[in-house]
């Protein structure tokens, strides 16, 4: 019998995967290079590399952590990822437990990274006190929670061959990845919650339900996250695990996951869309941490992301204090 190659049947899922992960990359990449490039600017032949913040710089590590994890489940998918488990060969099985293995920590570090810029662009936005506080504690959580996930991650078998998933003794894989996935949610969520109510406090006036609606798209991260977690139990509560074929639904989940957390941070900050609302940012800082203005030589110091997390009043709390003053002339 020969090969399928590349025809997709009921035992020959692999190039769907293929599919899914090589288009998912293609879009994150148009996202960030549309975000990051359109801030470079050009004179001539140089570009302005001061014109990127930490943000970027996350977003593009996000990028390269995300093509490393789709070249892997494409190996995977040469290993047998797609097919019946008993139609894969004992040394590619192995193949495929390992790049398994190896794909968990660049799921998670993409995520990581990818939610960590989004909320340093909320720090960027210069919040008031408690919200600052919120968006420290966002970080601390993201940061906690990538620790403890690739530890966990990193044992989830027993020792020595801890890359065994298939055929080795490994903890409840199902309720690992469902609250590792829930907590990532959440974080989400937060960081949508949090932009949402920086952004509400600027004068901004109807403008500021276009990034509302921007924002929001961070609650799609749901949907991918749902399907993910009912196709976990699926091949648990399943009387016979076919781990290489059934793991298809799980991978192109996982990699919609990834996708989603990167679109939604890159999206709204690009700098067309920045551009369109820059009459609400309330200062050069700000301007500059979206791109809507050119950095001048002092600004190179003074927008370095030491001095924009130190910086935090919003030009609408001087007009608070302003209106309150009169308020007590008038008095």
């Amino acid at each position: 019998m020969g090969s399928p190659g590349n025809t997709i049947t009921s035992d020959h899922r692999g190039p769907a995967v293929n599919i899914a992960v090589w288009l998912c990359f293609i879009l994150c990449t148009l996202c960030i290079v549309a975000k990051v490039w359109t801030k470079l600017g050009r004179r001539g032949r140089e570009l302005r590399l001061s014109n990127l913040q930490f943000d970027d710089y996350l977003l593009v590590a996000s990028l390269m952590l995300m093509a490393v994890y789709s070249v892997i489940i494409s190996q995977q998918v040469n290993a047998g990822l797609g097919k019946h488990v008993e139609n894969v060969e004992k040394s590619a099985l192995e193949r495929y437990e390992k790049l398994d293995y190896a794909s968990h920590f660049l799921y998670l570090g993409a995520i990581c990274t990818a939610n960590a810029a989004g909320i340093i662009f909320g720090l960027m936005l210069e919040p008031n006190r408690p919200a600052l506080r919120l968006l420290y504690g966002v970080m601390g959580l993201n940061i906690l929670w990538f620790i403890a996930s690739t530890l966990a991650t990193a044992f989830q078998c027993a020792i020595p061959a801890t890359w065994q998933s298939v055929e080795g003794k490994c903890f409840d894989q199902a309720t690992f990845w469902t609250t590792t996935d829930l907590i990532s949610v959440f974080i989400n969520m937060s960081i949508f919650g949090l932009l949402c109510h920086i952004v509400g406090i600027l004068q901004m006036s109807r403008t500021k339900y276009l990034l509302f609606l921007l924002f929001a798209m961070r609650m799609l991260v749901i949907v991918p996250v749902t399907f993910k977690i009912r196709y976990i139990f699926r091949t648990v509560n399943a009387e016979h695990v076919d781990a290489t074929s059934v793991n298809v639904d799980i991978a192109i989940s996982s990699i919609l996951v990834v996708t989603t957390t990167i679109m939604a941070t890159s999206i709204p900050f690009m700098k067309p869309v920045m551009q369109h609302l820059q009459p609400g940012w309330s200062t050069g800082t700000v301007r500059l941490s979206v791109g809507v203005d050119h950095p001048t030589s002092s600004d190179k110091t003074n927008s370095n992301p030491i001095h924009i997390l130190e910086t935090r009043s919003f030009q609408v709390s001087s007009s608070k204090r302003s209106q309150q003053s009169s308020s007590r002339e008038s008095r």
